[in-house]
């Protein structure tokens, strides 16, 4: 193993943490976004007599706030902007929001090339993309990127729920389709993008913080730190820049002979880390899950209508084309835009944990909710129109199904037999006849496609997760909580059973309780068709404990 190496240079990545209404509502955050864009152009200037190192610098996490000051600010203060971007002293980043699971590829493909549009148009540099505040990114996202040009990635993930992630950084992440993003992300121990404030209080009286700092600097070369360059970020949710950076910076340097600290780009960071020590960097070739869902699973039927708004803007699309006709571009970035404002990761404000009756909790959640239900309800109608001019209609008489009563044993056709309890609706087991196997194992804990509700036990906060957040011991980033499991269908109670057959498929329904929650499952069994779905209907009371239902 090669030597342990002296951090020679730090790179301060001073940007802001893009949580739309976590801190404030919705406009008053985006409100601000556009005066510290303004704030960060005077700072750039300013501080262009000033030694190299101390110019400040403003990172744009991602680029909606960007596009959204341009469309709002005055020519000179855009013009402003794109110059100082142009030069390297601010950065335009490759990512609209920070994603999460639910945008699909299309979404992130549109959302990606907002950026890369911009950037052509404007002749600006878009070498990286972040994230921040999400445990991890869509593997497709590595080759997306590479395919724009985009080499590094610049991440701070949050690991208040996991243990964080074991491996060498920087690193080389490389995609299925073999593109790779040089790829740092901060430290787990430090309050991940807010290390640089909330850990190391570079912000605050300087001598005091170049201790911090080199103390930290000792540490991580002790434990096998083996770069010349390091990175420390800079940021805190929608708070705006820090020009006491600077007298910090300025401070450092003016002590330590050794080793030179600076504000800096992420680009300036890679280039620097790629020039001395490219060809050193270990490289991984997997999938990098954003496990935490926590906010897309608390509102299961607004992530339906985000998701029933993509699949209708598609089959929109597809129609489009068939009838030779272009759809408008205002409605459709119109509907995009709700639904990327849904997708992105902000599912709650500050206070929806610890008091989500609270006014602002419950505003953040009116407002977030209204993207998935407006997206929906705009592609819709976009799709009825289309599919009218497509399908002229026709007075077809409408054929109902018939309803009879379980028990017959088995559901059954060409393709499949299910087996399933008369009694308790469990499913027993599916056989595939065409191929001739069974499609679950009999063995396991939970019956086929079984809803199973599951519970904190004492509910807390501090159950689930890292309440010490900056903790050192990694033993203690995962809390290990008692759980309660209730499933919907066992032995212990009945539940309304019926079979429905119909036209295209036959189904088995059944209903019944769960804490909280009244449910039916439908499992098709289509006739002309190798295919079975299952529906679940859910209807929930609110619980603000914590809890989950899952799929078996």
């Amino acid at each position: 193993m090669k030597e342990t190496m002296m951090i020679k240079k730090i790179f301060i990545l001073h940007h802001t943490h893009v949580d739309f209404g976590y801190t404030d509502s919705r406009e008053k955050v985006i409100g601000d976004f556009r005066h510290m864009i303004d704030r960060a152009n005077d700072l750039v200037e300013q501080s262009s007599s000033r030694h190299t190192t101390e110019q400040f610098r403003w990172i744009h996490e991602v680029s909606w706030p960007v596009l959204d000051y341009l469309r709002n600010k005055p020519r000179e203060r855009q013009e402003q902007l794109l110059e100082q971007i142009r030069q390297g002293r601010q950065e335009l980043t490759a990512l609209y929001v920070n994603p999460t699971d639910l945008f699909d590829d299309e979404s992130l493909q549109i959302s990606i090339d907002y950026a890369c549009d911009l950037a052509k148009e404007h002749r600006l540099p878009l070498t990286t993309a972040m994230f921040s505040d999400c445990p991890g990114l869509p593997w497709s996202v590595v080759d997306l990127l590479g395919e724009r040009g985009v080499k590094y990635l610049s991440a701070a993930p949050d690991f208040i729920m996991s243990y964080p992630l074991e491996v060498e950084r920087p690193f080389y992440w490389e995609g299925p389709k073999g593109h790779r993003l040089l790829t740092w992300f901060t430290e787990w121990r430090h309050f991940w993008y807010a290390e640089g404030l909330f850990a190391l209080k570079l912000h605050e009286d300087p001598a005091e913080a170049i201790t911090r700092l080199n103390d930290y600097v000792k540490q991580i070369e002790a434990e096998g730190y083996r770069w010349n360059g390091l990175a420390i970020h800079v940021a805190i949710d929608n708070e705006g820049p820090r020009p006491e950076l600077m007298d910090f910076v300025a401070r450092y340097n003016g002590v330590n002979s050794d080793r030179e600290v600076c504000m800096a780009t992420n680009t300036e960071f890679f280039e620097y880390m790629e020039k001395h020590h490219a060809a050193e960097f270990p490289v991984y070739k997997a999938a990098w899950p954003d496990w935490w869902a926590n906010g897309n699973g608390s509102a299961a039927y607004e992530t339906s209508c985000s998701r029933r708004a993509k699949a209708s803007l598609k089959r929109s699309e597809m129609m489009a084309k068939q009838l030779g006709q272009t759809i408008d571009p205002n409605l459709l970035r119109d509907i995009r835009e709700n639904i990327f404002q849904y997708d992105e990761h902000t599912f709650g404000h500050s206070t929806s944990v610890t008091n989500p009756w609270s006014t602002m909790a419950r505003l953040q959640w009116a407002q977030k909710r209204t993207f998935a239900l407006n997206g929906l309800e705009k592609a819709i109608r976009l799709e009825i129109e289309l599919y009218q001019k497509l399908h002229p209609a026709k007075n077809d008489p409408e054929s109902k199904a018939q309803e009879t009563a379980a028990p017959f044993p088995d559901m059954e056709n060409d393709h499949f037999r299910v087996d399933y309890d008369a009694t308790t609706g469990q499913v027993r087991n599916i056989y595939d006849k065409v191929n001739r196997f069974n499609l679950f194992d009999p063995k396991t804990e939970w019956s086929v496609a079984e809803l199973i509700h599951e519970k904190v036990k004492n509910g807390s906060r501090e159950a689930m997760y890292d309440a010490g957040l900056g903790v050192t011991n990694i033993e203690s980033k995962r809390p290990r909580p008692e759980f309660v499991r209730n499933v919907g269908h066992n032995a212990a109670k009945e539940n309304m059973i019926k079979i429905v057959p119909g036209i295209k498929f036959n189904s088995l329904i059944t209903s019944g309780k769960l804490p909280g929650v009244r449910f039916s499952r439908e499992i098709r069994l289509f006739h002309m068709e190798h295919r079975i779905d299952v529906v679940l209907y859910l209807d929930k009371q609110i619980d603000t404990d914590y809890e989950s239902l899952y799929l078996g």
